[in-house]
């Protein structure tokens, strides 16, 4: 009981809590009372979380499950495009696209695990490019036509982008 106070009381790593364990694994029912027990098991649960709160926020918040839905992925970048406000999602989605490839590499059923990855990358470039770089060069050019026909026509209305949304 010594050895786990002791452990206890400085920081919690992967170490400490493997020692912990093993003492707990030493202790038998009759040392301790169900209330302490109790106890030492809720601090044993504690350092748990504690020591893995990184893989357990990792396990919680990964999509690999995009793997098996990439038809929404045209979906998920309309949407993007469509509402300004919101491209910094932009960001998130692609890194959310990214956590089936730790899936990917551990593939046995091909030669090479690189080729499933190397499919699931064309398929997201695809549709990145058809859903936003396309019609973001689209606006670019339909915007500088109408600059160069603003400038060229005389009887046009002038626009001035500082003051006006384009």
């Amino acid at each position: 009981m010594n050895t786990i106070t002791t452990t206890l009381g400085g920081g919690y790593n992967l170490l400490r809590k493997t020692v912990v364990n093993h003492c707990k694994c030493l202790i038998f029912d009759n040392i301790l009372e169900a209330e302490a027990k109790k106890r030492f098991e809720f601090c044993t649960w504690q350092i748990d979380v504690i020591a893995n709160w990184e893989s357990n926020v990792r396990k919680s918040t990964r999509c690999r499950f995009l793997y098996w839905k990439r038809d929404y992925f045209p979906i998920f970048f309309q949407r993007i495009f469509a509402d300004k406000m919101h491209l910094n999602q932009l960001n998130y989605l692609t890194m959310a696209m990214s956590d089936p490839l730790e899936m990917l590499i551990n593939i046995r059923h091909q030669e090479s695990p690189y080729v499933a990855i190397d499919n699931y990358k064309k398929e997201i470039y695809k549709e990145f490019t058809q859903n936003i770089t396309m019609k973001v060069c689209k606006s670019i050019e339909e915007e500088l036509r109408l600059q160069i026909h603003q400038i060229i026509i005389a009887n046009l209305k002038q626009r001035n982008p500082t003051n006006e949304r384009i």
